[in-house]
């Protein structure tokens, strides 16, 4: 199914947040191996302390780094906002509650409403949620088209594309 614009935007974000997150734990752990085998003492020279003060400070860095952008909250925040939507569009799509409305018009007003709210809790990620995505339709013509299917042929569509996706 095509999702909501919101989605798009929310699960790239939740998706490079995630990278950034790993990214910056590789480094952190790398450093620190280094610094843990700089620490045996292998050379007396001072370039060799200096290399191992270097590695030290960069560790420290990256987690400081870490710790103030606080990329794995971004992800959570941004992954769980994809997933409301997701989970919104599913249910408007198969007019389930609280789109159970036969006309297409109050389900439409009723979607939007609730991705209002959803984004209202979520403004905070306004940054994160950049890209032309979220300024797409919320409400895609295939959603219309499963919204307006029979009740067997969105049975079917929603068995194959989101229980066994």
């Amino acid at each position: 199914m095509k999702y909501p614009g919101l989605y798009n935007s929310a699960d790239v974000a939740s998706n490079e947040q995630q990278a950034t997150f790993l990214r910056l734990i590789r480094a952190e752990y790398v450093l620190l191996f280094l610094a843990s085998v700089l620490s045996l003492d292998l050379s007396p020279s001072k370039a060799y302390f200096g290399v191992y003060a270097a590695v030290f400070l960069c560790s420290m860095g990256v987690l400081i780094f870490r710790s103030v952008t606080k990329p794995e909250q971004v992800w959570y925040q941004a992954r769980a906002l994809a997933e409301s939507v997701k989970t919104l569009t599913w249910r408007f799509a198969m007019r389930a509650q609280p789109f159970d409305d036969a006309r297409a018009a109050d389900a439409r007003a009723d979607f939007r409403k609730l991705m209002e709210g959803i984004l209202d809790s979520n403004r905070h990620l306004g940054s994160a949620l950049s890209g032309t995505d979220s300024a797409s339709p919320q409400t895609t013509d295939q959603m219309m088209s499963i919204r307006d299917s029979p009740l067997k042929e969105r049975k079917d569509i929603y068995l194959q594309r989101r229980i066994c996706d």
